[in-house]
Parts: C-alpha cells; sequence; structure tokens
C-alpha cells in the first residue's frame, strides 16, 4: 500500500503536509481536463514545472512560462500517464535521505553536472552528477531529519525508503518524493549514506534485508 501511495505524488503531498511537512504549491490536472496558464501563473508563479504524477526519474518533466509551453507539457505527461503535476518552481540544492527501519540516515547531497538539474542524464549518465554525503547546519539538518521521519511514518513505509528533498536558500527543505525501492547498484545514494557510517556494500544490503525480514514478523 505505502509504495503504491509513494507512488502517486499528490497523494504523497497531502499526507505528509498533514504531518507538518513542508511542501511546494502545486496543483493537479487529469487527462481530458483543461489548464489555463495565467490561472496558474495566479497560483504558482511565472515559471512552473509540469511532471507527470506517478513517473519517475525525471521523465517527462517540462518547465513552462506561458499556455504554449503548458500545452506542449501536458501531451507529454498524458501520452504516458493519466494525471499531471503543475508545481511552483523551487531553485535550491536536491537531497535524498535513507529512513531504514525508521531511522534517519546521513543526507545525500546531488549537484547536477550534465544539466541544469537532476534530470535523467545527470541521474543515469557516468559522471551526469557530483554525490555525496553532506550536513548542513544544526538547526536545517534536524529539520531535514524530521521531515524525512515523519514523511517516512504518515507514508506507513517499512523496511526502507529513500526520501528526496529540495531545500531552498541552504535552509528551507521541501519534500519532493519517497522511492520505497530506491536504486541498489554500488554507485546509487543509499549505498553512499550507509557507506559514510562504515557498511560496505554487503553489509548494506544485509541491512536492507534484516529490516524487511523484521517487518515480516
Amino acid at each position: 500500500m505505502s509504495s503504491a501511495v509513494c507512488m502517486d505524488k499528490e497523494f504523497s503531498k497531502r499526507i505528509v503536509a498533514g504531518y507538518g511537512v513542508r511542501i511546494a504549491k502545486w496543483i493537479s490536472v487529469r487527462r481530458g481536463e483543461t489548464a489555463n496558464f495565467d490561472e496558474i501563473k495566479e497560483k504558482l508563479g511565472d515559471k512552473v514545472v509540469v511532471k507527470p504524477n506517478s513517473g519517475g526519474s525525471s521523465i517527462g518533466v517540462s518547465f513552462v512560462s506561458n499556455q504554449e509551453e503548458l500545452d506542449k507539457g501536458l501531451d507529454l505527461v498524458f501520452s504516458m500517464d493519466k494525471e499531471a503535476l503543475i508545481e511552483e518552481v523551487l531553485t535550491g540544492v536536491e537531497i535524498s535521505v535513507p529512513v531504514i527501519d525508521g531511522k534517519v540516515f546521513p543526507t545525500i547531497r546531488i549537484e547536477a553536472l550534465a544539466g541544469d538539474y537532476f534530470d535523467f542524464e545527470s541521474k543515469y549518465a557516468k559522471g551526469g552528477a557530483k554525490e555525496y554525503v553532506y550536513e548542513f547546519s544544526e538547526k536545517v539538518q534536524n529539520e531535514i531529519n524530521k521531515f524525512a521521519k515523519d514523511s517516512y511514518y504518515g507514508l506507513k513505509c517499512e523496511g526502507f525508503s529513500r526520501i528526496d528533498f529540495m531545500v531552498v536558500n541552504e535552509d528551507t527543505p521541501y519534500f519532493m518524493e519517497v522511492n520505497t525501492l530506491p536504486g541498489m547498484t554500488a554507485a546509487s545514494l543509499l549505498p553512499k549514506s550507509t557507506a559514510s557510517l562504515g557498511y560496505n556494500y554487503e553489509q548494506t544490503l544485509d541491512l536492507l534485508i534484516n529490516s524487511s525480514i523484521d517487518v515480516e514478523r
């Protein structure tokens, strides 16, 4: 159930907001509905991001600033999903925070090198991004950790998950999404986080397996 809910970005936003987690402003548009950019601009700003509500890997994402671009962005989304999420554009740094068996692990900071943001190419191209363990000031890091734990709890996650945020001005984290089956190559984000605490890749896998076994007990 949690995985299904987390795949729905609008559901996830509504739930974590109820637990006090900061989220970006948004509206959703379903296939067959129309959207007026002037009305959206009043709510979300002069430039917005359009993305599939249930998508991943930054596929189908468009940044739009007029009606023509909005229409094209929605057409792209509706070619792969039945609902589009339109959000205000937040400028900042992307981070990812693993939560394993309810425990928050070190934050991974992501700096896109292959594109302007952490898009598909930055995620998967060799040298597309710089990803490393990073700790913000105590106040900001405490809020990030709290939001990660509250999101994990509010969405009824069990075992392990990876929770993504955008940090604006280095001090204001916004919830983006939860990955209940995050990438698990040796170079993926979650193993980089556990490695900072001394876990090698095999030990990380054991950690995840044991957390999942505990769920079944």
